[in-house]
């Protein structure tokens, strides 16, 4: 039996911080949907799982803070996944080897019209810290393991928790502000019994230099919204608009 869920949010409008505009998008199923082939999914603060699919609303602003272009359909999928066959090996999971003995699954984390995505791990047990790691990269030529996964987002973790990131010789500091952040949907989906839809999250910000960057993930659905600012000043901004997944 195949379980999944979905989040429609209609005509939603964007105020994680500042009222960024209205979107309205839709995300259906497939027959192939989700996933497949079965293998575990990691029900992490990022939902990894096959097939999993969000859309997002993105915004990008002035100097004066006004949304100035939107991008209506901004996408994030988890196309294919990884089996960690050794520290070094790991082969592409498919319908022939999808229940064999794996040391970890490495999912990928794929954003639309981006050409190089990272791979994705969720370790509860056997870290040291448990959370969201990136175990590598990959692109339309190459796929990298790192010599050991780069904790990336701490979860569960409590407020205040900070840890260092280095990707590419890039470091930046990783900060779990908030774990009941609270993002505010107004819903206009006719019968519906609120007028506003409730998303309670875990609330990161990344920052290197003048630049820091919030992440909202819920328990359910993974990532929600984002803001980036720069010297102050918000310049870039998604909020949900859709998910289905398991």
């Amino acid at each position: 039996m195949k379980v999944s869920r979905a989040l429609l949010i209609s005509g939603v409008c964007a105020g994680l911080v500042a009222i960024l505009g209205c979107a309205s998008d839709e995300v259906g199923s497939s027959d192939n949907f989700p996933q497949d082939p079965p293998i575990p999914p990691l029900a992490s603060i990022i939902p990894l799982a096959l097939g999993n699919q969000w859309t997002f609303h993105s915004y990008l602003f002035d100097t004066e803070g006004g949304a100035y272009d939107s991008v209506s359909e901004l996408k994030l999928s988890v196309p294919f996944a990884l089996g960690l066959q050794s520290d070094s090996t790991a082969v592409l999971i498919n319908w022939y080897n999808y229940d064999a003995y794996y040391i970890d699954y490495y999912y990928a984390y794929a954003w639309g019209g981006q050409t190089r995505n990272y791979l994705l791990s969720f370790r509860e047990t056997d870290s040291p810290v448990r959370g969201v790691y990136m175990a590598g990269w990959y692109d339309q030529v190459d796929t990298v393991l790192y010599p050991s996964p780069i904790l990336w987002l701490e979860y569960p973790a409590d407020p205040g928790a900070t840890w260092q990131v280095t990707i590419d010789s890039v470091t930046t500091t990783m900060t779990l502000v908030a774990t009941d952040t609270v993002l505010y949907f107004p819903n206009r989906l006719a019968g519906t019994a609120s007028p506003v839809t409730f998303l309670p999250c875990y609330l990161y910000r990344q920052e290197r230099g003048d630049t820091a960057s919030y992440y909202f993930y819920n328990r359910e659905y993974g990532p929600s919204g984002y803001q980036r600012y720069a010297g102050g000043e918000l310049i870039r901004s998604y909020i949900l608009t859709g998910f289905v997944g398991e």
